[in-house]
């Protein structure tokens, strides 16, 4: 089943969107402003958002940075209910264009983005010097040194053109930070495309992949680090707080 989330204030449109809604059999997470969509996307992954086009030229919030990620990674569409001809007008931009109906966004967007939560820390972009090694039922993997390429608190996307799948437990050692290896598990797989004319993904699905010079994504593994120790925490801290210094200094 589909799961969507409506950004729509309390009253007789929002009826009329949830009611549409269930009529197709949508899941629906119903939320009435900005930062309350950011908390529910963080927590229960969905397919797309649809948003009132009233209550979003109304809405302010405070998380503005997670709302614009929200509205750059997730298929987006826009919809009023017009009162005066008691119809739902609806807009929303695609890989191949413009569309103006709820059961087409639904069936070409919402069903072809697989469902996913909104990060919950800033993601810095960085290279670092790592070294990989997959976690087997009996024993370890060879050692595979690679980079990683973005980094947040709680998670890191590491090129490599191995094999992975999603569950599979990584450790992950990084040598200029000097402290134990970081326990993870593989999240999501950004496969290598050899064929540049291949199925491309929804733009913002592989957002955690870093883009090459010819526009494809490159390949590797997004981790979410487990049981985190206060002496790796601090370290992280230490190394995504220079990395934004950095950042702000090349923009200033």
């Amino acid at each position: 089943m589909l799961r969507v989330l409506l950004l729509a204030e309390y009253g007789e449109r929002r009826n009329r969107y949830e009611q549409a809604l269930a009529e197709r059999g949508v899941d629906i997470a119903c939320v009435a402003g900005l930062d309350e969509m950011c908390v529910s996307l963080a927590r229960k992954p969905c397919c797309g958002l649809l948003l009132d086009v009233p209550t979003l030229m109304r809405a302010s919030c405070e998380s503005n940075m997670q709302v614009a990620e929200a509205l750059a990674i997730f298929p987006v569409l826009r919809l009023n209910w017009d009162h005066s001809q008691d119809v739902m007008r609806c807009l929303f931009y695609g890989p191949f264009g413009a569309g103006h109906s709820l059961d087409d966004f639904l069936r070409t967007q919402a069903a072809a983005f697989p469902p996913r939560l909104l990060r919950r820390d800033p993601r810095r972009t960085c290279i670092l010097h790592v070294e990989l090694v997959r976690e087997a039922k009996q024993g370890y993997w060879p050692a595979e040194r690679t980079a990683v390429l973005s980094l947040s608190k709680s998670g890191c996307f590491v090129f490599t053109t191995a094999a992975w799948l999603p569950g599979d437990i990584a450790w992950l050692t990084i040598p200029s930070l000097g402290i134990p290896a970081l326990r993870a598990v593989c999240r999501r797989v950004v496969p290598w495309r050899g064929d540049a004319l291949g199925p491309q993904p929804w733009p913002g699905q592989d957002r955690d992949s870093p883009m090459g010079e010819a526009g494809g994504l490159v390949p590797g593994i997004g981790l979410g680090f487990n049981d985190i120790t206060p002496t790796q925490r601090a370290a992280l801290d230490v190394l995504l707080s220079g990395a934004a210094a950095s950042r702000h200094g090349q923009g200033a």
